[in-house]
């Protein structure tokens, strides 16, 4: 925090337009990007659709449409200026309609000019998780004893 406070106090540091950005952007992602590295964020959208309406329905499959509806139509409604921004600087991405949001492959340049946006809500983090599950040895080891499956 002294390090923050004392850029601000001595005039350097970012404009303040930057500065509101930054405060969108999740820590994961200022940390994947720095060094011009590229990475993979969500930009969720500040629009999100209003499922409420979901309640006084009374079937499930009418609440089930409902809710499908809802989303989808409020993801094409809201998305099109930001994909087609992507598409204009052939960023990698993909969007999604469930949580109203798009992931992008892009350096901090792109993530801060998307977080400067008034129709983003935040820039978060998407990192790649690798899961190590032990392996069954027992198999292998019980096809090589005597009197194994198979052993005559």
């Amino acid at each position: 925090m002294a390090a923050i406070a004392s850029s601000h106090a001595t005039g350097q540091g970012n404009s303040p337009e930057q500065t509101a950005s930054a405060t969108k952007i999740a820590p994961w992602v200022m940390d994947h990007t720095a060094n011009g590295q590229q990475a993979e964020f969500l930009v969720v959208l500040a629009d999100q659709a209003d499922l409420s309406g979901a309640a006084a329905l009374s079937t499930k499959a009418e609440k089930a449409r409902y809710v499908h509806d809802a989303l989808w139509n409020k993801s094409q409604a809201t998305q099109g200026s930001i994909l087609q921004w992507l598409n204009e600087r052939g960023l990698e991405h993909q969007a999604f309609y469930i949580v109203n949001a798009i992931l992008v492959t892009g350096s901090r340049e792109i993530a801060e000019a998307l977080a400067a946006r008034p129709d983003v809500a935040r820039v978060e983090g998407n990192p790649h998780i690798q899961n190590s599950f032990p392996q069954p040895v027992a198999a292998a080891n019980a096809s090589s004893q005597p009197g194994a499956p198979g052993d005559h």
